[in-house]
């Protein structure tokens, strides 16, 4: 139903804290035939809560299709269609999506124009709240809190990406009457696309920037409740459902997915201190390079761990399996690869001695876990349990835990650095890049004790000593949690690939 007018006056001059620019963008989505529920509002720290008790199910908002920002929307207008042209010639060149770059261009044009989508923009954060972002921090700063993980990397390339797109999009800009935005209104309305835009719902599945739906904050992880339901309409508005009561005063809150917290930092400018899943899943991914590639290891259960894990014991193993003498003599290609690989990992340990630290989304689907037991060659040349494929695995997996040890110890923020960027008191900026450095250490430390207890296992099998234990990083409950999780996934590695004779 409609917002009576009674309440719509109760709101319409901002005192009753409420942020003039929500009280405006309510009013305008209203003037469109939308709903915004009387209990909503935005408070000067730009939190959206309710100001009286709402009931479950209730409807929150309904956002017109009119008052979507959609590729549809820019279309239908004269500097949407001059940027469609221009980005449609250097599609191919652009380091962002085709459709993130039009969009953002004519959302940049939106926040200048004063046109009809002006109310909307006047929510928008301004230019220097996206300065959270890592693409935007000096390259001093990048080295400092950065270094070891490979968002540094994926940071410099974005950097570089945006202002190579815009000046792509300016070199095939021809137009006299429409100027172009300049790169700060990009740059802006870039991020406010990466970090706002809702997918599927601007229509024909493309993405949309949805008015007051985009205020509301991320919430997600262990024993979170989700506030809010949105869905598109057969007429193409999006309305908003109350998920559960929501008590008088308390914050509204999305769920944006199950993102990693290297997503969360570069895209939203923050991270979650405990971004796990109920099932003891971590959302965040640890692009890990060896050799030739990468592989990405995340934590948790089995179905999560054993893909990545033996991928990585095949990828060494096979650059094994190549180093043998060139025909004109001395070591092939990838064999000179693998040496100089295990040299650097000899090296890093020593790096590491000499330092004295101790190392303290969308959502993937799951593995099947009768994918996972299928049909692996156990034979004399496959992984089983030869003496020649016994040493080749365990050389395999001495090779990952080298790789592993030295990516722990190239972390600018570790030790008693990382654990001083954690406190609550520390910059906003350092505590949410030490949120994403311990996730990556902890995965670090699975895999790593997951190395080890496999090494064991085949020691033990065929009757050599076993290793000492190590010490996981991380509380009493969390390090149990690890173990457990290593000791899962080296239970189903032994049972598929060396099972006793």
């Amino acid at each position: 139903a409609t917002e009576p007018a009674a309440a719509q006056a109760e709101h319409s001059d901002g005192s009753d804290g409420c942020l003039p620019e929500w009280v405006a963008a309510a009013s305008w989505v209203r003037s469109f035939g939308g709903t915004v529920h009387e209990a909503l509002a935005m408070s000067c720290s730009r939190e959206v809560n309710v100001t009286t008790a709402v009931s479950e199910g209730a409807l929150l908002l309904r956002i017109p299709e009119q008052c979507l920002v959609t590729l549809s929307a820019a279309e239908g207008s004269a500097a949407g269609k001059k940027i469609f042209k221009a980005v449609s010639i250097v599609k191919a060149k652009l380091h962002n999506s085709s459709n993130d770059v039009a969009l953002a261009m004519f959302l940049a044009f939106e926040m200048n124009a004063g046109s009809r989508f002006k109310d909307y923009a006047a929510t928008l954060p301004p230019r220097a709240s996206y300065n959270g972002l890592p693409r935007r921090w000096s390259d001093k700063k990048l080295a400092r809190l950065l270094t070891g993980s490979p968002l540094l990397e994926r940071t410099r390339r974005d950097r570089e990406g945006l202002r190579q797109d815009y000046d792509l999009v300016a070199s095939r800009w021809k137009s006299v009457d429409v100027a172009l935005p300049s790169l700060e209104h990009f740059d802006q309305a870039l991020a406010a696309v990466s970090s706002r835009a809702f997918a599927g719902l601007g229509g024909d599945e493309l993405d949309a920037m949805v008015p007051l739906l985009d205020l509301l904050d991320h919430r997600r992880g262990v024993g979170q409740a989700k506030d809010a339901q949105y869905k598109r309409a057969a007429d193409g508005a999006v309305e908003v459902r109350a998920q559960r009561t929501l008590a008088a005063g308390s914050a509204v809150c999305l769920t944006y997915g199950a993102k990693g917290n290297a997503q969360l930092l570069s895209c939203y400018g923050f991270c979650l201190r405990r971004n796990v899943e109920p099932d003891g899943s971590s959302n965040d991914v640890l692009e890990f390079a060896l050799p030739g590639a990468t592989v990405a290891l995340r934590a948790g259960p089995k179905v999560y761990t054993y893909g990545p894990f033996v991928k990585a014991i095949e990828m060494l193993r096979d650059t094994q399996r190549k180093s043998v003498p060139s025909p004109a003599g001395g070591l092939s290609a990838e064999a000179a690869d693998m040496d100089q690989f295990l040299d650097e990992m000899d090296d890093m340990d020593g790096m590491c001695d000499l330092d004295g630290e101790d190392e303290g989304g969308e959502e993937e689907e799951k593995e099947d876990d009768e994918e996972e037991e299928g049909d692996d060659n156990h034979g004399e040349d496959g992984h089983g349990n030869s003496d020649a494929a016994t040493a080749a695995e365990r050389k395999a997996l001495e090779a990952f835990a080298s790789a592993l040890e030295a990516a722990s110890g190239r972390y600018s923020l570790r030790g008693a650095a990382l654990a001083e960027a954690l406190q609550e008191g520390a910059p906003p900026h350092d505590r949410f890049t030490a949120m994403l450095v311990a996730s990556e250490q902890r995965t670090i430390d699975l895999f790593s004790e997951a190395v080890r207890l496999a090494l064991e296992a085949l020691a033990t099998q065929h009757g050599a000593t076993a290793e000492k234990k190590r010490k996981l990083s991380g509380n009493d409950d969390d390090a149990r949690m690890l173990r457990s999780q290593a000791e899962e996934l080296v239970s189903a590695y032994m049972k598929i690939r060396h099972p006793s004779r």
